[in-house]
């Protein structure tokens, strides 16, 4: 798949009963039409889905906005008890960002995937 600047896809898929959304391109407010990842969440908690891994392996850019929609995301997750994984930690070290890693931060999707059943 080719992605030109200021472009996102969220896919969501499933696997072994998680919820998985794979974030593509630039996570930010100014691109265009970007759905939200938090509402997606909240679609997915009223179908009653507990188990969440944002895959963020693919981010090129991430601003304020994006970040606020992992956080959103993330305490709708936990408030409704439910539990969400984050990949990958480089992205994070790279990007020199400060994630509390309750969030349950994973190098891979297989490692973030056998968490969920430990």
């Amino acid at each position: 798949m080719i992605f030109r600047e200021n472009q996102l896809e969220v896919k969501k898929r499933e696997r072994n009963n998680v919820i998985i959304f794979d974030i593509i391109g630039d996570f930010q407010k100014s691109t265009p039409n970007i759905g939200t990842l938090h509402q997606s969440v909240k679609d997915q908690l009223k179908a009653g889905k507990r188990n969440f891994l944002l895959n963020l392996e693919n981010v090129d850019n991430i601003d304020d906005f994006g970040l606020g929609e992992i956080l959103a995301s993330y305490i709708s997750i936990r408030n409704l008890g439910g539990k969400a994984k984050h990949i990958p930690v480089k992205f994070f070290v790279e990007h020199n960002i400060k994630i509390d890693y309750r969030m349950g931060i994973f190098e891979d999707e297989e490692k973030a995937i056998m968490s969920f059943f430990e």
